[in-house]
C-alpha cells in the first residue's frame, strides 16, 4: 500500500537513521549492499540518495524485514511473561519505524484522527507526524473541569470492573479515525471507543497494533464490520 510519498529520498534517509539505532553501519552495509561510508553520509545529511536509489533502499528494507528484526532486537518478555512494551514506546527510533509502517498501512486513504490508550500515546504522536493527523489519548481518569470530553464505558473481564473512557472532544463530524495500540489481545474497549467515535459523527477507519498476542480482537472487528486492521508482529505467549 506504499505510495509515492513513501518512496522519496527523505523517507529512505529517515528509515536508515532509525535503523541505525538497531544495526551497526557494517550490518546495514551487508544487508543493503551499500558501502557503510555512503550510508553514513546519508544519515548525516551530507548527501542525499537519488530517487531510484531511495526506492531500492526502501524495497530492500522491506524485503529483508529489517523493521521486524529491529522490533525483535528491542523486544523483552519479563519473568511474569508480560511484554515490556515500555521499551518500545520509549524508543524514538523504533517509534519512527512504526510511523512508517502505519503510514504504509493507511496508504493513500484519508485518516485525520488517531486515537490510542494512554500507554500507547507515543505511538499515536509519531503516527500523527507521518499522517499529518490529530492525535488524541483515550484516558481512564481526567479532570472534567479543564476540558470537555467524549465519554463511554465498558466491562473489562480481564480487570473485573467497569472502565470509564474519555477522549478530548476534538473529533469532528465525518472524521476518519484509526485506533493504534502497542499490544492487542481482545480489544475489550473497542465498542466503547466506537461509541465515542460514532457519537462525534465520525467513523472508525481501522485498527493498528504493533504486537498481537491473540486473534480474539480480529474476531471482534469482523463482528463489528471493521475491515481495516493490521498487527505488525504476531506472537504466541
Amino acid at each position: 500500500m506504499r505510495n509515492g510519498r513513501l518512496e522519496s529520498p527523505y523517507i529512505s534517509v529517515r528509515l536508515l537513521s532509525s535503523l541505525k539505532g538497531f544495526f551497526t553501519l557494517k550490518e546495514l552495509e551487508s544487508k543493503l549492499g551499500i558501502p557503510y561510508q555512503v550510508i553514513w553520509r546519508y544519515i548525516s545529511l551530507k548527501s542525499t540518495p537519488e530517487k531510484t536509489t531511495a526506492r531500492k533502499i526502501i524495497e530492500r528494507i522491506e524485503s529483508l524485514n529489517l523493521i521486524e528484526e529491529a522490533l525483535r532486537r528491542n523486544l523483552r518478555v519479563n519473568r511474569y511473561n508480560y511484554i515490556e512494551s515500555w521499551r518500545l514506546m520509549s524508543n524514538y527510533k523504533f517509534l519512527e519505524l512504526m510511523g512508517y509502517v502505519i503510514s504504509s498501512f493507511v496508504g493513500d486513504e484519508e485518516v485525520n484522527v488517531i486515537v490510542s490508550p494512554q500507554e500507547s500515546f507515543p505511538l499515536a504522536l509519531i503516527a500523527s507526524d507521518w499522517l499529518r493527523a490529530k492525535a488524541l489519548s483515550c484516558m481512564e481518569h481526567v479532570s472534567l473541569s479543564l476540558e470537555s470530553y467524549l465519554r463511554s464505558s465498558y466491562v473489562s473481564l480481564d480487570r473485573g470492573s467497569v472502565v470509564e473512557l474519555y477522549v478530548p472532544s476534538q473529533i469532528g463530524v465525518d472524521d476518519r479515525v484509526i485506533l493504534v495500540r502497542d499490544i492487542v489481545k481482545n480489544l475489550e474497549s473497542l465498542e466503547a471507543i466506537m461509541d465515542i467515535v460514532n457519537d462525534a459523527g465520525a467513523k472508525l477507519w481501522g485498527v493498528f497494533s504493533v504486537i498481537s498476542i491473540s486473534d480474539e480482537w480480529e474476531k471482534k472487528l469482523d463482528d463489528l464490520g471493521i475491515g481495516k486492521r493490521m498487527a505488525f508482529y504476531r506472537m504466541t505467549r
